[in-house]
């Protein structure tokens, strides 16, 4: 299961929670327990997402195409 974070609207508190995959119930506040939270991106989703969009390293076999690997 993957760690998810949450932004408190009402104290700007961020709550990392364990949830599992497809879950859109969002947790309340761990600070002030407020049911208002919307989910933020983390760091780690951040270098998740940042990581696909950078081309993987030539091995040096293509001659100037793709090899698809």
């Amino acid at each position: 299961m993957p760690f998810y974070e949450y932004q408190c609207t009402q104290c700007n508190a961020i709550t990392e929670v364990l949830q599992p995959l497809g879950s859109d119930q969002p947790p309340a506040c761990s600070t002030c327990g407020s049911a208002a939270t919307r989910k933020v991106m983390s760091a780690a989703g951040a270098q998740m997402a940042a990581a696909k969009k950078t081309p993987p390293p030539s091995c040096g076999s293509c001659r100037g195409g793709s090899c698809g690997l």
